[in-house]
């Protein structure tokens, strides 16, 4: 895969360094950030030109451009989303912690596994 589109979901705490970083990588198009909050949407077009927002992940996850998700959503949703991002097809990064449970962890690697996608998680600070 040479070009890549991507998905940022979640776009605050530690999301804002997750798009700065995706927008300016050679090979990826950063073409959507979806986040709950208008005042941390409000802010992307401005910062980060031709990036589109919304606050609707299941038009994210239908996109069929989008290639891949990032997720830096609070961790207690990092299973539910990696989960729906991989059954709709996505690649997915997954902001650590993957899970909060080893139990969903494994079950996200045996859906990664039969979806043929790639699952990986943030480890800058292991």
């Amino acid at each position: 895969m040479d070009n890549v589109t991507v998905a940022c979901i979640g776009a605050g705490y530690w999301g804002k360094n997750l798009v700065c970083n995706f927008y300016s990588l050679p090979g990826c198009k950063l073409k959507v950030c979806c986040d709950l909050n208008p005042e941390i949407l409000s802010a992307i077009p401005t910062q980060y030109p031709g990036v589109e927002i919304t606050n609707n992940l299941n038009s994210v996850l239908a996109d069929p451009e989008i290639d891949a998700v990032v997720i830096a959503s609070p961790a207690i949703h990092h299973y539910t989303m990696a989960k729906q991002a991989l059954q709709a097809g996505k690649h997915t990064y997954v902001e650590k912690p993957l899970t909060l449970k080893t139990k969903d962890a494994e079950d996200l690697c045996h859906i990664s596994d039969q979806q043929n996608r790639t699952l990986m998680v943030g480890h800058l600070m292991e």
